[in-house]
């Protein structure tokens, strides 16, 4: 094989490397496109089917482990114990707001807000 052939063969080479890098980062990237915003963080961060899983009388983990993190939480203290409420955004297949209030760790009531 001649100088001039090996250079060829080698740019050819280097071609089909570049298509296949090219071709691989397209894939990837359709991939994370289509699982961005997909059940949660696959994510809709929290999935209408999971909200239909909440119960009065469940307790905080419980709560977290179905719904994930929530967008905020607010701890009152009463003359009864302390209160927690749980606030999730855009919860549920319309979007909706939703408060979750805790009583000495219990749910006590779920509200669409």
């Amino acid at each position: 094989m001649s100088a001039e052939e090996a250079v060829r063969t080698t740019w050819r080479s280097i071609k089909t490397l570049a298509l296949a890098a090219v071709a691989l980062g397209a894939i990837v990237l359709v991939i994370a496109i289509t699982h961005r915003g997909g059940p949660s963080s696959g994510d809709e961060k929290h999935a209408t089917a999971n909200l239909s899983s909440v119960k009065l009388g469940m307790v905080e983990p419980q709560i977290r482990q179905i719904l994930g993190a929530p967008d905020s939480i607010q701890r009152s203290e009463t003359d009864g114990g302390d209160k927690d409420t749980w606030q999730y955004h855009a919860l549920g297949a319309h979007g909706a707001s939703y408060r979750f209030v805790f009583d000495h760790g219990r749910l006590a009531t779920m509200t669409r807000t």
